[in-house]
């Protein structure tokens, strides 16, 4: 299964803000329709082997990128939050959206 996708409401800095982890694919959240876009990256060269994918999450100091992390293992059940949080996933040839219900 691979992480392709995370979209925050609200969590300690990071405000209505998404982040993508697949060169493969771009996808965008519409919070005001309520509506996530997910588009193939036609241009995608990919040098490792099919199983293997690297992310990098970079930025100055104070950016979010350890409340970002924070977040990953709870799948959007986070104790420390209300807002709007999910992750998008891909596991063979179907994506799946995991959200607090």
């Amino acid at each position: 299964m691979e992480l392709i996708y995370l979209w925050v409401e609200e969590y300690k800095n990071i405000r209505k803000q998404g982040f993508n982890f697949s060169g493969r694919y771009r996808c965008e959240y519409d919070d005001v329709k309520n509506e996530l876009t997910i588009n193939e990256n036609k241009e995608y060269v990919h040098i490792f082997p099919d199983n293997i994918n690297v992310t990098a999450i970079v930025g100055e100091n104070g950016s979010g990128k350890s409340s970002l992390l924070e977040l990953l293992p709870y799948g959007g059940e986070s104790q420390n939050t209300n807002s709007l949080i999910f992750l998008l996933f891909k596991k063979e040839d179907e994506f799946i959206i995991l959200k607090p219900s």
